[in-house]
């Protein structure tokens, strides 16, 4: 992903560490990336979010726990540049063309997905199959609640058809 965007990765000598979702995590990742923010180079993570939803009977860490237990191990505070903030939102409708009051930010996490569209002024659809996340997060309100993006399209389908 890093390399499509031409940025270069150097292990042995980094300008910046960057935390995100890596399904390919090993211990010797954890420890290279906690010695050079030990040593002190930045580092900044792309997201808060502790797990990732998923529909397998597993439990999957993300970037937030990732993020956590190398601040603990580093001794240091990353700096967390995605979601929620909205500059991100801001910008992809920028480039697009339109306001974010125009965009639909859809996502599976309230604490994040949700609360970076509110914070862009954009409007929200939180793709929720069970009701615990919502008793975390009270105090983001999505604009609409689907169970899925079929769910989504139909909507969609039906306010277009009008």
């Amino acid at each position: 992903m890093f390399e499509a965007a031409d940025f270069i990765i150097d292990e042995a000598n980094p300008e910046v560490v960057i935390v995100a979702f890596d399904r390919s995590l090993t211990y010797e990742k954890l420890c290279r990336a906690a010695w050079h923010l030990h040593c002190g180079v930045p580092g900044v993570a792309t997201h808060p979010d502790c797990f990732c939803p998923t529909d397998q009977a597993t439990r999957l860490p993300d970037c937030g726990s990732i993020t956590r237990c190398l601040e603990a191990a580093a001794g240091v505070t990353l700096q967390v540049l995605g979601k929620p903030d909205p500059g991100m939102l801001r910008l992809a409708a920028a480039r697009r063309g339109v306001r974010p009051e125009q965009t639909l930010m859809v996502g599976d996490r309230l604490g994040t997905d949700i609360r970076l569209g509110r914070n862009a002024g954009a409007h929200t659809a939180w793709i929720a199959a069970t009701e615990s996340e919502w008793e975390d997060c009270s105090g983001v309100i999505p604009d609409c609640r689907i169970q899925n993006l079929g769910e989504l399209q139909q909507l969609l389908e039906e306010e277009l058809g009008k």
